[in-house]
């Protein structure tokens, strides 16, 4: 404010212009609202948490908290009343002009009937009855707000308007009475000219009259209520009290500052230990036996949030209680129960639930582009080009590279060495993305990642935050092992092929920290031109049959110099979806594959002039008996 107001003033202005930014949501949705759903709508950019809700509408005569929702006061008793009672109360609640349109959408809600016949009945009443003022087209305030002026009487004006009372009337009337206030320009002017020198808000029976003053005859009290409802430099509080648009900015300020205040006292979530609370015994006076109702509004609250929720959840934003209340405990015991009972409900998380039917059915399936490709191409002997060997005919290293845990893929789950359980205990997880999971935007969900994603049931849901603080929804699902909602982040941040992502959990459960370094994983990264060259012998090995061997002597063709096993099978699997032990096969059973001296177990050269060597007979007896096309 322009001109210091104590803060203790700040403080109470602020709390009203938030209370009424919430009585307009409310007769704006015409109906009761949870917390959270109040907070959204009158927060205007501003975060509001429950806490902080609670205690600016603690003693509120407007709005009252009933049946685990908010709701203006005046519909608790709507039947009783009468259509005028319902009238004149709405209007007091609101203490603002309010137009034809939304009284008649408030009856209706109230009372049933339709909007059509609302509105006739409104226009009648309010036509005839003095008590109601039109300041605009269909736009209406009581009479016993407007100034009184039934005499010219100056101190008969304030006393009959009770200025006499207020304690703000003695200063201001002071500060403005050798001025002029209405020389030039209109009533708004007048009136934002009054505010601003006064530096505060004012209220309109002030402002009245000190205009009422100097106009005297030429003064019309309505006039001064159509400039705070028409001009954009005005706003009007349920108190009366009248200030700047500038003025209602800093306001907000204050709402802002002291919800980030409350927030940072208040018991946060995740603080709250759940496993704990479900296991501790209780006595029988605090234990609490949920009706089938609150089971009810469990479904309405997971249809409208259409995401999975925790137990946590659904006691601060729809039971409307904190862990400090004493019912708590014995209520999310009951609520656990409840859950984990009821056939609807399914268990997607720690302590998280979903109605089974809203789960997407896409996570239990897996995409065709990760489903292993076998086409059978026999040679002029009638024998199978592409065999799968045991781990005793692979050579090298193979054996390792193909039962490594880290490289763990669908439809070769079976290869996979058993990892001891301390190597699922990780502080992070680290994943390089193959092209055939960019494509599907999803992750294999390895036996390695078992302890981190901490899996309590076939399905989980869980968010991961990236390092813009964006929310990615995730589902991971057991019996397909993969995880799945990445698709528009890869596209966004990743390279087709190779590109390396690190999760990091959080202090929350089924929360974690999605990082990406920019980093490329050395073997299984393929640039992009060479990706567009592999597409296109893609094309050519879906036009005609074309084995796993052509496939990989075509790729060892272009790199002269030999190649990484995870880097052949890379680039094969943007061909053609293949498993590795497949690749590992034809390089340890075909003579024009070899390991050249000093390099790694798993580097291979191809020799064209050893093509027509064929298949090494010796591998043969290593051939998988179980190896069906």
């Amino acid at each position: 404010m322009s001109q210091a107001l104590p803060q203790a003033e700040v403080e109470k202005l602020s709390k009203v212009l938030l209370e009424d930014l919430m009585v307009s949501v409310l007769l704006r949705d015409r109906r009761p609202l949870r917390t959270p759903e109040l907070a959204q709508g009158s927060s205007n950019g501003v975060t509001l948490s429950r806490e902080f809700i609670r205690e600016a509408l603690t003693g509120s005569e407007r709005i009252v908290f009933a049946n685990r929702k908010w709701n203006l006061s005046h519909r608790l008793h709507a039947i009783q009343r009468p259509v005028e009672g319902l009238i004149e109360d709405t209007l007091r609640i609101v203490g603002r002009p309010i137009d034809l349109e939304s009284l008649a959408e408030e009856l209706t809600a109230l009372r049933g009937r339709s909007r059509r016949y609302y509105s006739d009945v409104l226009a009648r009443i309010l036509e005839e009855r003095p008590k109601y003022v039109e300041i605009h087209g269909e736009v209406y305030i009581l009479q016993d707000w407007l100034l009184e002026i039934s005499s010219n009487d100056e101190q008969q004006v304030v006393i009959e308007n009770f200025l006499n009372k207020d304690p703000e009337f003695p200063a201001l009337s002071s500060q403005f009475a050798s001025r002029r206030l209405t020389g030039s320009g209109t009533a708004p002017d007048w009136l934002v000219k009054v505010i601003e020198s006064a530096g505060k808000p004012v209220h309109h029976r002030i402002l009245s009259f000190l205009l009422w003053k100097e106009l005297r005859r030429q003064f019309d009290p309505t006039e001064v209520w159509r400039a705070l409802y028409d001009d954009e430099r005005l706003r009007i509080l349920s108190t009366g009290h009248c200030l700047t648009a500038q003025m209602e900015g800093e306001l907000k300020d204050e709402v802002a500052r002291k919800s980030s205040q409350v927030q940072e006292t208040s018991v946060e979530d995740q603080s709250v230990d759940v496993a704990a609370l479900l296991k501790k015994k209780l006595p029988k006076s605090q234990a609490i036996v949920l009706p089938e109702e609150d089971l009810g509004e469990v479904e309405t609250f997971l249809r409208e949030t259409g995401r999975p929720v925790t137990l946590t959840q659904v006691m601060s934003d729809l039971f409307e209680l904190s862990p400090a209340e004493a019912e708590y405990a014995g209520t999310i015991q009951s609520l656990s129960s409840l859950l984990g009972a009821d056939q609807k409900y399914k268990a997607v998380g720690t302590h998280r639930y979903h109605l089974k039917e809203l789960i997407p059915e896409h996570i239990q399936e897996v995409p065709e582009v990760l489903n292993v490709e076998r086409i059978s191409v026999r040679t002029i002997d009638d024998e199978e080009v592409d065999v799968l060997l045991e781990d005793n005919g692979l050579d090298g290293d193979l054996a390792d590279a193909v039962t490594a845990a880290e490289w763990e893929e669908i439809d070769e789950e079976v290869d996979v060495a058993r990892v001891p359980k301390t190597k699922k205990s990780r502080d992070f997880v680290r994943y390089a993305v193959p092209y055939h999971h960019y494509l599907s935007g999803t992750m294999k969900y390895r036996e390695l990642d078992d302890e981190f994603f901490g899996m309590e049931s076939g399905i989980m849901y869980g968010d991961f935050i990236d390092e813009t603080n964006s929310l990615l929804s995730i589902w991971i699902c057991e019996d397909t092992g993969l995880l799945y909602g990445l698709g528009e982040w890869y596209k966004q941040n990743l390279e087709p092929c190779g590109s390396v992502i690190y999760i990091q959990p959080t202090d929350r459960p089924c929360a974690f920290q999605l990082v990406n370094k920019r980093e490329k994983d050395a073997a299984l990264y393929v640039a992009p031109d060479r990706i567009e060259e592999l597409l296109a012998m893609r094309l050519e090995a879906a036009s005609k049959p074309m084995s796993v061997f052509d496939i990989m002597s075509q790729i060892m063709t272009h790199h002269g110099r030999g190649l990484e096993f995870i880097t052949l099978w890379a680039e094969v699997n943007i061909v053609r979806r293949t498993s590795k032990r497949m690749v590992a096969s034809n390089l340890s059973g075909y003579h024009c594959f070899y390991q050249p001296s000093g390099k790694s177990g798993t580097f291979f050269t191809f020799d064209e002039r050893r093509l027509d060597q064929g298949f090494n007979g010796k591998k043969r007896r290593y051939i998988k008996k179980d190896d069906m096309m």
